[in-house]
């Protein structure tokens, strides 16, 4: 089993994870930058976003500006 199937994230860890600010994750949501929340649980609308589909995204994305100077 791969651990990062099973591991979800909310907005402060995926903050976290992203060295990013809660209010940039909720303007990059917003703008259709970052992928849409895999869940949304109970009344405080709690999103929660799949640990490898942030990583897909990422990679898919996301560059790497020291590898491009290197290049």
């Amino acid at each position: 089993m791969h651990p990062e199937r099973d591991k979800f994230l909310d907005a402060r860890e995926l903050a976290d994870y992203l060295h990013l600010g809660i209010a940039t994750i909720n303007n990059l949501q917003r703008d259709g930058v970052l992928p849409l929340a895999d869940f949304v649980v109970g009344r405080q609308n709690k999103r929660l976003w799949k640990l490898e589909k942030i990583n897909k995204w990422m990679a898919e994305n996301c560059q790497n500006p020291k590898k491009e100077q290197t290049a």
